[in-house]
């Protein structure tokens, strides 16, 4: 099978899949609550086939036309496209005329409407994983369609992933108002009036600030699960002090309700609370989890996150910087304000009458509002802690601390395989061991600028563009080619070469899972089933701490 032919039936496999969870997500729905919508079971199938085809397009579209090219192997994915949508092979020109109809239809979906129904609804979150990864899948599948993915791709790609991380965290359900009804076809012109209202949702958006939940005017009538969010946190990769200090913090508060309850006197305790970190820590991911937290707990009513920052806040012109504060803060209500680089509110050196506005318009309603507010103040360590010195307002307030400590090698480790799982990816020890060892070196020479998280997506992009260009032209192109990194796809800007050793001549610190006694392997049987000399149990040691043979 040639190239061509491949790639086309890759494609058209991820196309059904995309259908076919749609499909089953209605059936599901239609089962778990058959009375609720004043739809017919039919209806309510063609709704969600018609959320299936804006998905298939949208991606197609954001990926295909990033570079500005439509090339001749996009092209034939048009093609199965179209065959999929329509049922209906298209050449020459009725093929540039639907690709045209596909490319003006995709402006004028939003991402949060196709994927509405799988945020929620609670019946349906168990296509997420599903529908995550396909879609992922299909987004790469286009971009490396002509063997090279290029950076304008590979941002279309971010984009795509960054729709799909709101997957992750459900929005407040609200689960007795149905889901966005679409009378028309996406394949059909939108309208005058469609078009004005998707850049009136556009525009309305304030700078820089963004909510972790579908709407703020809606309260949330699902309350989040304590126990599942904590286990959430528990499955974060690294950030052990931040879990546990997260903990004793609902122990506290839970130690607090219950005196209350039996008619002791408990201490005021503020929630407010700032986060020390470099960036690519987590620090955004485990604000959300603190909202849902306080949700469950009975705190917030809402337990949603804006996340903002000084251009959010502060205005250019004078009379602008307090209302668009307050807007801010509204929107935060009943949930968790998150303003990252908060020192940079405040200019450190000379007149900043502005950033001080929005500065005291934030600690008046932090005060007023004490029981629906809580705020986070996100950003590097050294600069946070001179912002607290230099405002003693501030530093009274936010009485809880949390330090997000630099990802370790085996951390960034374990980043790097979740999200090439997530991307259908794999690798074998000799790559695992180039890991580790790119990771070592990455860590050991860090400054307060060190991507962490980030840095580990960075290596995981630059193996996709190297197994691309490493596959381009190779025949049979086999699924086993398209999703296996080799060690020279592993690539560390700034690593000498002679760094990295040959997985025989390392041996790594490992620990057993069960009993938790540390030992030595070597790098051969790393990710490899081992036996605990001290436990006798088996278990998989995936990460370590690399030493080199003397």
């Amino acid at each position: 099978m040639d190239y061509a032919a491949e790639i086309s039936k890759q494609y058209a496999r991820l196309l059904a899949e995309t259908r076919k969870i749609y499909l089953e997500a209605a059936d599901l729905w239609i089962r778990s609550c058959p009375d609720r919508w004043n739809e017919s079971p039919d209806e309510l199938r063609e709704r969600m086939q018609l959320l299936h085809e804006g998905v298939v397009i949208k991606t197609y579209v954001t990926v295909s036309r990033a570079d500005q090219r439509w090339s001749h192997f996009e092209k034939i994915l048009a093609s199965v496209l179209c065959q999929h949508l329509w049922g209906k092979v298209l050449e020459g020109r009725e093929l540039r005329s639907a690709a045209g109809r596909l490319f003006a239809d995709a402006d004028r979906f939003e991402w949060s409407t196709l994927f509405r129904p799988f945020r929620e609804w609670p019946p349906l979150r168990d296509y997420v994983s599903r529908l995550e990864t396909v879609v992922i899948r299909m987004g790469h599948l286009i971009a490396k369609a002509d063997g090279e993915i290029r950076p304008t791709e590979l941002q279309a790609l971010r984009t795509l992933e960054q729709a799909l991380d709101e997957l992750i965290l459900p929005a407040d359900p609200t689960p007795d108002t149905p889901p966005p009804t679409r009378k028309s076809s996406p394949t059909r012109t939108p309208t005058k009036s469609q078009k004005e209202e998707a850049q009136d949702a556009r525009t309305a958006r304030p700078t820089r600030t963004r909510a972790s939940s579908h709407s703020q005017d809606e309260a949330a009538s699902v309350k989040p699960n304590l126990e599942e969010t904590l286990a959430e946190l528990d499955s974060l990769v690294g950030l052990e002090q931040v879990k546990s200090e997260v903990r004793t913090l609902v122990n506290v508060i839970e130690l607090r309700r219950r005196r209350q309850e039996m008619g002791l006197p408990a201490a005021d305790l503020s929630l407010h609370m700032v986060f020390r970190g470099n960036p690519g820590t987590g620090k955004t991911t485990v604000a959300r989890l603190v909202a849902r937290i306080f949700a469950a707990m009975g705190i917030l009513a809402k337990g949603h996150l804006i996340e903002t920052d000084r251009s959010g806040l502060v205005a250019e012109y004078a009379g602008q910087t307090g209302p668009k504060t307050h807007q801010v803060i509204d929107q935060a209500l009943d949930g968790v304000l998150f303003i990252d680089e908060a020192y940079a509110l405040v200019a450190s050196e000379g007149d900043d009458p502005y950033g001080a506005e929005a500065l005291q318009a934030l600690l008046k309603r932090m005060e007023d509002q004490r029981e629906r507010l809580v705020v986070i103040l996100a950003g590097y360590p050294r600069p946070l802690d001179e912002l607290l010195r230099s405002n003693p307002g501030l530093r009274s307030r936010f009485t809880q601390h949390f330090t997000f400590e630099d990802f370790r090698p085996a951390d960034l480790g374990r980043v790097f395989e979740r999200l090439a799982e997530r991307l259908h990816y794999t690798f074998g020890t000799d790559a695992r061991i180039r890991l580790l060892q790119g990771f070592t070196w990455a860590y050991d020479h860090r400054d307060e600028h060190f991507g962490n998280g980030r840095y580990a997506r960075n290596v995981l992009e630059r193996a996709i563009r190297r197994l691309a260009n490493r596959t381009a032209g190779q025949t049979p192109l086999t699924r086993e080619l398209l999703t296996t990194f080799q060690p020279e796809d592993l690539v560390f800007p700034g690593v000498p070469d002679d760094w990295f050793q040959p997985a025989d001549e390392v041996r790594v610190k490992v620990q057993c899972s069960h009993c938790h006694q540390a030992g030595e392997i070597p790098g051969t049987l790393l990710g490899r089933e081992l036996t605990c000399p001290r436990c006798q149990k088996r278990f998989r040691s995936k990460w370590g701490e690399v030493k080199f043979e003397v």
